[in-house]
């Protein structure tokens, strides 16, 4: 996505009000655009997106920016979208005063870009407990879903998308 220029809240409410949306509420992502200056067709990672997978994540930015101030509004940068698999490794560990059985705790996960053709790319990748080797980890779970990444004032946040009206 090309750089994207915060604006302040009352720029924000101006161009609400110009577009006909004195709710200051989004319908589509075309309000999103021409509010915020957020083309979600150039957010990298948006071009892989299955046809079904682009409608969900117009769906829920506009739910997300319409469930937050305007204050946090303007201050969004949208990083990337990508359909994920992400694997959790395990490590198992013994009994001890905390756990009375054997227990597995949580050592690593990866991050896997799918793209529609079938194919896989790394993306990101946590490792809890470098001196664990990986011939110790247990693969444990796998999961996909849409992973947003955007940026805060100077945090990078992620959110796991389920639906339209659902994500973490």
């Amino acid at each position: 996505m090309a750089a994207v220029q915060k604006i302040s809240v009352t720029e924000a409410e101006k161009r609400f009000n110009a577009f006909g949306l004195p709710d200051y509420r989004l319908r589509n992502v075309t309000d999103l655009k021409v509010v915020f200056g957020h083309d979600v067709k150039l957010l990298k990672g948006y071009s892989d997106l299955t046809a079904e997978q682009q409608q969900l994540f117009n769906a829920f930015i506009c739910n997300y920016y319409n469930c937050v101030g305007m204050g946090l509004k303007c201050g969004f940068v949208p990083k990337s979208i990508h359909y994920v698999e992400k694997i959790t490794y395990c490590v198992s560990r013994p009994a001890d005063e905390w756990h009375k059985t054997p227990y597995k705790e949580v050592c690593a996960a990866v991050f896997n870009i799918l793209l529609p053709n079938g194919k896989k790319r790394k993306f990101k990748s946590f490792n809890f407990y470098p001196e664990i080797p990986p011939e110790y980890w247990i693969d444990s779970s796998t999961e996909k879903f849409l992973r947003y990444d955007y940026k805060d004032g100077k945090k990078m946040i992620w959110l796991h998308v389920i639906e339209p009206d659902r994500w973490y």
